[in-house]
């Protein structure tokens, strides 16, 4: 889908630039986008549809959504929330952003921001041993981790139960511990890391300089 200068097929028809490019379209993404899109910054979404959000029957924990409402229902009003603020909306698949690998400097940076988010989820794995009394050596979520990410790439909505199971089965073989506390730590690391990382992604958003024009709209 993407191009050597790093826009869409379809923007390069219509000649558009985003400021901003969010890949995936569940809540985290879409929340994303509305509020870079509130904050007058070109947008646009580029989903592949499906993900854990659309496999809800009801939506729990969501302030201001009643439960009786689905996961489709749910998503289908935060893309037309998101459109009526002038972003773009798009059913489509990444399979390859080009413009990084042009650039060292980015490359390298790229690169190193991954080794270190890797690095936080492996610590934040060994952490949940810890709570549950039981200790890992350090260098075992160091490569459970990142091969448990390649299970994000099976054909199961965002890659559903795939990690996980691959996390366990690596644990289970490279340590001595229970069955059931490795699937408790691997599930407290999950969810703990879902949490973290929506949280950065708020105050990252936060932290986007606002333009000026229009800016007491926003208050």
């Amino acid at each position: 889908m993407s191009e050597s200068n790093g826009t869409t097929r379809d923007s390069i028809a219509d000649d558009r630039r985003y400021d901003v490019a969010v890949v995936g379209g569940g809540p985290a993404g879409l929340t994303t986008a509305l509020y870079a899109a509130r904050l007058g910054h070109e947008t646009a979404v580029f989903d592949r549809g499906g993900g854990r959000a659309a496999m809800m029957q009801d939506t729990h924990n969501v302030i201001g959504t009643p439960e009786s409402v689905s996961g489709n229902e749910f998503l289908s009003t935060a893309v037309d929330q998101l459109r009526s603020y002038g972003a773009d909306y798009r059913r489509e698949f990444v399979t390859g952003i080009e413009r990084i690998a042009t650039d060292r400097r980015r490359l390298a940076l790229a690169l190193s921001l991954s080794a270190l988010g890797w690095a936080v989820q492996a610590a934040g794995l060994w952490f949940a041993f810890r709570a549950l009394g039981t200790t890992i050596p350090p260098y075992v979520p160091l490569f459970v981790i990142p091969l448990g990410a390649v299970a994000g790439g099976l054909p199961t909505p965002g890659g559903l139960g795939g990690i996980e199971a691959v996390q366990i089965t690596l644990l289970a073989a490279a340590t001595t511990v229970a069955a059931p506390t490795v699937t408790a730590a691997v599930a407290i690391s999950r969810v703990g890391g879902f949490f973290l990382t929506t949280s950065l992604g708020a105050a990252a958003v936060a932290a986007l300089k606002v333009r000026t024009a229009g800016a007491d709209d926003y208050v």
